[in-house]
């Protein structure tokens, strides 16, 4: 979640059931890392359910995104950003081909508004937007600025994990709980998986924009 309270957005989903997972998230995933640049809250309303997303735009630097790679265990492998030769790795537009649509990054493009678009690729080179739902995320803090690491479910947009990458992104924390960030960082960094998550209710109405 973010330290400030932000802004909302919202998506009425009306062509049938909402199941991203199972609509959109085809193949091995992506993973890549970059800045948070903008973020807000963002409900999906459909006829069976209404779900929370935090919306996080990314700026990614050349190179620093490519296809998600496994070991003969099934277990992630940790990426190799600083090979310029990794045939893992994912120009923009290939990005954009993976989890878009109609040249939009976004598998259908009544998910984003014309305003949220055009400031992601190709209108804004290398900048993205990922959803993680609310009930994922809740625990951590966000903020633009921070450095992130982010693995998708599939060639999509809809982010499996997320973790801070640098000892800035902890500026606002206190001593204790910094202590405590840079730990799952740590442990994050190991085993290369998604941080552990205590159990939260859902969000307060107060969170939320009209």
């Amino acid at each position: 979640m973010s330290a400030n309270k932000l802004r909302s957005t919202s998506t009425s989903w009306t062509k049938g059931a909402w199941n991203p997972k199972e609509d959109f998230c085809k193949g091995d995933g992506i993973t890549g890392q970059g800045k948070i640049i903008d973020l807000r809250f963002h409900t999906l309303i459909s006829k069976q359910d209404i779900i929370r997303y935090l919306a996080l735009v990314i700026e990614i630097p050349e190179g620093q995104i490519q296809r998600q790679t496994r070991d003969k265990y099934g277990e992630l492998v940790f990426p190799d950003f600083e090979n310029p030769h990794s045939q893992k790795k994912l120009s923009y537009d290939q990005v954009l081909k993976l989890i878009g649509h109609n040249g939009k990054p976004v598998p259908d493009g009544d998910l984003l508004s014309s305003t949220e678009l055009n400031i992601l690729h190709p209108n804004k080179k290398g900048v993205f937007e990922f959803w993680g739902e609310m009930s994922d995320l809740k625990k951590e803090t966000y903020q633009c600025g921070d450095e992130v690491r982010f693995y998708t479910l599939g060639n999509s947009m809809f982010l499996k994990s997320i973790t801070k990458t640098s000892i800035g992104s902890f500026s606002h924390l206190d001593g204790g709980e910094v202590m405590n960030q840079m730990s799952k960082f740590s442990d994050a960094m190991q085993k290369d998986q998604k941080l552990p998550q205590d159990e939260m209710e859902g969000c307060n109405d107060d969170e939320w924009d009209d």
